[in-house]
């Protein structure tokens, strides 16, 4: 049996430790090395298209209160405000909670569903990996270099975009769990955020045009059975394809062994849903 966290045993610490992990967190990003983005477009929006990546927002088929599903509609829109036209310069990175950092500081988040150890609760700005998850997927269809990622150890909790490709979710919690993403290119990118009645549609564009487009895909979905428990080893490639004569070069390979669960298995990480 896992030995319980200090916050497990006496729960009202929880927020003081919450507070305290962020403000650790937050320091060390400012003696890290990476200059992290902070500018944005105030002008017209690039003109180059890279790629787009869309998913639908309210699900009600959790079994919960759909008005959790309703403040995870919200809770993305306020996050999406902090990221439009958010610029993305040559040498600098992108982190998700550096970027949103800020976002509820005049309008508070709302109650959304996450896991957390195992179990289904509501947490201030829960939903918010849902977003987290479509720019991971987003950055891999880039020339963009993913520095930090987490996945969901669930398969039951995987991010599905029209795509269809698994392993694409990036699971995050402010003060533990990051995305980030660095540009070591020469070019300049733009995020733009759109929403469509309960679809969010994030597209990625530059200011120089893309001479190569990229192909993520799986090429592994196998289950398999370890210490009792159903898995599926998932293997997700990213081909860099030229435009001009359509050759083709691996460019990354992501491998995750996923937990499938039909319930909510344990977890010791928060995730939203």
């Amino acid at each position: 049996m896992a030995r319980k966290q200090l916050t497990q045993i006496f729960p009202f610490l929880l927020p003081l430790r919450q507070k305290q992990r962020k403000l650790f967190y937050y320091t060390a990003m400012r003696f890290d090395q990476h200059e992290y983005t902070k500018d944005t477009n105030r002008g017209v929006p690039f003109a180059n298209h890279v790629h787009t990546i869309r998913s639908e927002i309210v699900n009600p088929d959790t079994g919960y209160d759909i008005k959790y599903q309703e403040n995870k509609y919200y809770n993305l829109e306020l996050a999406s405000n902090e990221l439009q036209q958010l610029l993305i310069r040559p040498g600098e990175t992108f982190s998700f909670w550096n970027a949103l950092r800020y976002a509820d500081k005049y309008m508070p988040y709302k109650d959304g569903l996450v896991l957390v150890n195992g179990k289904m609760q509501t947490e201030y700005g829960g939903g918010l990996c849902q977003l987290s998850g479509m720019l991971y997927e987003l950055f891999m269809h880039s020339p963009l270099t993913i520095i930090e990622r987490h996945n969901h150890p669930t398969k039951s909790f995987a991010l599905q975009t029209e795509s269809q490709i698994e392993a694409m979710d990036a699971t995050v919690s402010e003060g533990w769990l990051d995305l980030k993403v660095k540009n070591e290119t020469n070019m300049t990118f733009e995020l733009a955020i759109e929403f469509i009645d309960n679809i969010i549609a994030i597209e990625l564009l530059s200011d120089t045009y893309q001479p190569y487009e990229y192909k993520v895909v799986n090429e592994e979905l196998t289950p398999f059975i370890k210490d009792g428990i159903p898995m599926q080893h998932t293997v997700v490639v990213v081909k860099k394809i030229d435009k001009q004569t359509q050759s083709s070069t691996e460019v990354n390979r992501v491998v995750v062994d996923y937990k499938i669960a039909q319930n909510l298995i344990e977890s010791e990480d928060t995730q939203n849903v």
